[in-house]
């Protein structure tokens, strides 16, 4: 999926910074791709549910020491300083992760700043 038109990702963290009402679901193949490429780091933070005994959905980043889920993703890291942050696992992040924004609107929602000049 391609970026809406103007967007330009600034690393200001916005959509890292407050998942609240941002998606915290992994897709099947995101499971596949971290379990293929050894990721256990990623997938302590992943918790499974089942539907009739067979996995039917990921929860992500929820906090292997709490059970909770995290209000801020784990692998946001900020340069220092410097009002830019940098995603740890960029090469493998999750598909929802790398298609936002979906739009323009969510952007803005999140205070994003990728459609400014």
């Amino acid at each position: 999926m391609t970026p809406p038109e103007g967007f330009l990702c600034k690393q200001c963290g916005r959509c890292c910074l407050n998942l609240d009402g941002f998606s915290t679901s992994a897709y099947p193949e995101d499971i596949a791709r971290w379990r293929a490429e050894g990721r256990e780091d990623i997938l302590e933070w992943v918790d499974i549910f089942y539907y009739c005994g067979q996995e039917g959905g990921y929860d992500i980043w929820i906090s292997p020491v709490t059970g909770e889920g995290v209000t801020r993703c784990p692998w946001l890291w900020k340069y220092p300083k410097k009002e830019k942050y940098y995603c740890r696992i960029h090469d493998t992040k999750p598909k929802h992760c790398r298609d936002y924004p979906l739009e323009k609107k969510q952007a803005l929602e999140y205070g994003c700043k990728g459609f400014e000049s």
